[in-house]
């Protein structure tokens, strides 16, 4: 996509439903999203980005990869955006879709920070809910 590189098609559709009323917004200092919110979150960070106004910070709570390429993670380090990127538990969210090696290479637009405790010792959708999230949260900065 034009500036953000390579991004998940669904994520830049959604992206595109609620583009116009985010770029009309002035001074947007930060976003916050969580699963496909999260993951749009970025996209408008690097929409911001682009057009000269790039929000400070981003708050990304278990997004799914939206990118397949480097190019909104140095867009966002270009300008200075802090990008917290958060993985709850064992969430399976945040590793999904998974990286097909030489063919689409899905990642993060920054690096992935864990926090919480598992609901299981395994990957699982229990640790993707809102009440564990906020639970968990809260001692971050307890």
């Amino acid at each position: 996509m034009a500036g953000l590189g390579r991004v998940h098609e669904g994520i830049w559709t959604a992206w595109q439903e609620v583009a116009q009323g985010v770029m009309s917004l002035q001074g947007v200092q930060g976003l916050v999203g969580h699963s496909e919110g999260a993951a749009i979150a970025l996209l408008a960070a690097g929409a911001l980005c682009l057009a000269g106004r790039p929000p400070l910070i981003v708050w990304a709570w278990e997004p799914p990869r939206v990118r397949c390429d480097g190019v909104l993670r140095e867009l966002l380090a270009k300008h200075n955006v802090v990008v917290h990127v958060m993985h709850h538990g064992q969430d399976l969210v945040p590793d999904v879709p998974a990286p097909v090696p030489w063919v689409m290479e899905w990642q993060h637009p920054a690096e992935v920070r864990g926090f919480g405790v598992a609901a299981y010792p395994f990957p699982n959708v229990a640790d993707h809910l809102l009440p564990g999230i906020l639970r968990d949260a809260a001692q971050l900065t307890a």
